[in-house]
């Protein structure tokens, strides 16, 4: 119905200290790491083109983070590759490939002549939506 319940945890009797050292993070004296997140497929750690480095709690520390603790995480725009691109309308690729080839089949137009004046010019790639390589 219309009744809930409410719950008030307090951490603060665990007698466990706050976490130090967030802005030394992976050195031996903080409480901190730094985690990148990946897909596994570069050296650089880049997920749509972006690298995002996040500062955690390390699994040893036993410790917590307070309650105004502000996660430090640092954001940084990855050159681009061809794994920030996919194939425009009418292009497609084979499994395992990443080149784009013109599908021709009918979603393109293509005029049976041109005249003097026409002209086109196709490309067949286009950045992933959201992606933030440069």
């Amino acid at each position: 119905g219309d009744s809930g319940v409410m719950y008030h945890l307090d951490f603060e009797a665990l007698g466990q200290p706050l976490c130090k050292g967030v802005w030394a993070a992976d050195s031996v004296s903080s409480d901190y790491e730094t985690w990148t997140a990946s897909d596994g497929r570069g050296a650089e750690k880049c997920i749509l083109g972006r690298q995002v480095t996040y500062t955690r709690r390390k699994p040893t520390s036993e410790c917590f983070n307070g309650e105004k603790f502000e996660r430090p995480t640092t954001k940084k725009n990855c050159a681009c590759t061809e794994e920030n691109f996919e194939c425009e309308m009418g292009f497609t690729r084979k499994v395992g490939s990443m080149e784009c080839k013109f599908a021709d089949d009918g979603t393109i137009p293509i005029p049976e002549q041109c005249t003097a004046s026409d002209f086109f010019q196709a490309v067949g790639y286009r950045k992933v939506i959201g992606d933030m390589c440069e």
